[in-house]
């Protein structure tokens, strides 16, 4: 009799603080409003089927990777206005040719300078869990730089007069609008760190996906 009475009154608050942290390990306690991200996307190179010195065999990818840095902040619950930059410089080294005075070897290249902004409003779901799918719609800017260049075999700028003369291919700088439907989840592994993976669809990018840490405060 005496070992059950005892046992009865060990169990009752044993009881009592398995199902008090209960809650707690299912749920994440919400960070604060603000939040940063690092991240890296994909960005689609416009006008890269157009070099008039592209080679069918060249497998030039028409996608590059972006570095991304980003913000945001939940002015209501569930609602968030993000905003993030983006920007990446990558050449594409194309045919060789050798010089007319000597056997130096020459290539011509291309060079992309991307910037990417953008804004974006959001609405995240479950946001007192530790996964957090959302979705949302953005808008913002597109930079663009091209130019063209050559390089030794070296892997220098060549400054030798003999050199071939790039091909016929303008300098170009665009600057275009984009629009854009976002879909995406946050998954926290602590109270303020997470990682999220993000997919867009829009009139730039043809789709693109986006991947990275965030901290909130």
């Amino acid at each position: 009799m005496t070992r059950r009475f005892s046992a009865s009154i060990l169990n009752g608050p044993l009881a009592v603080v398995l199902l008090s942290a209960a809650p707690a390990l299912a749920q994440s306690k919400p960070p604060g409003p603000f939040e940063v991200t690092i991240s890296i996307g994909t960005a689609h190179l416009a006008g890269i089927e157009d070099l008039p010195y592209r080679k069918p065999h060249l497998l030039e990818s028409p996608y590059t990777f972006v570095g991304r840095l980003g913000g945001s902040y939940f002015w209501k619950t569930h609602l968030k206005t993000a905003v993030d930059v983006g920007w990446r410089t990558r050449t594409d080294i194309f045919d060789e040719n050798r010089t007319g005075d000597s056997d130096a070897v020459v290539f011509f290249t291309h060079t992309y300078k991307l910037f990417r902004l953008s804004f974006a409003q959001q609405y995240q779901f479950r946001r007192h869990e530790r996964f957090q799918p959302y979705v949302g719609a953005g808008g913002g800017l597109d930079v663009d730089k091209e130019f063209d260049g050559l390089i030794d075999d070296s892997g220098a700028r060549t400054s030798d007069p003999n050199a071939p003369k790039p091909p016929a291919a303008p300098i170009s700088r665009t600057s275009k609008p984009s629009v854009f439907a976002t879909f995406g989840f946050q998954q926290f592994f602590s109270d303020h760190f997470s990682w999220h993976v993000e997919l867009r669809a829009g009139n730039r990018d043809r789709g693109s996906i986006k991947f990275g840490l965030g901290m909130g405060f």
